[in-house]
């Protein structure tokens, strides 16, 4: 009884850590600037997309817009992180807030946001 008792002792704060979230991963890349690209929506429309992003450590804010074929909703702010080479953000347009994730490679920038529809981006530093 005592043994199963110790075991339990030792067992638990070990479960513990073996269940503790990794630390994220330190930002590798900096995109503070402008960046100029093309989004399409299929089956929905397609035109020209812009940021203008500043990053400060992990955190990310700025301004993702587009024109194109919905005009009427051009984009809003974003704020979000960066890991590694990862930009995870909450975008909020006139009309809806979402969820977008791009993924940074030298000076140029890919991924997709989600609002009403799964806008694709990709987007150039603009020199």
């Amino acid at each position: 009884m005592r043994t199963t008792r110790w075991l339990l002792l030792l067992a638990l704060p070990l479960a513990s850590f073996a269940c503790a979230s990794a630390p994220a991963a330190p930002p590798i890349v900096d995109v503070t600037g402008t960046w100029t690209g093309t989004w399409i929506c299929t089956g929905f429309g397609a035109g020209e997309a812009w940021a203008t992003l500043r990053q400060s450590g992990a955190k990310v804010t700025g301004d993702l817009r587009f024109n194109g074929e919905i005009d009427l909703n051009p984009g809003g702010p974003v704020e979000g992180t960066i890991e590694g080479n990862v930009l995870t953000f909450h975008w909020a347009t006139r009309d809806a807030t979402g969820l977008g994730q791009f993924t940074v490679k030298g000076e140029d920038m890919s991924g997709s946001t989600q609002l009403q529809e799964r806008l694709q981006f990709n987007l150039a530093r603009a020199k």
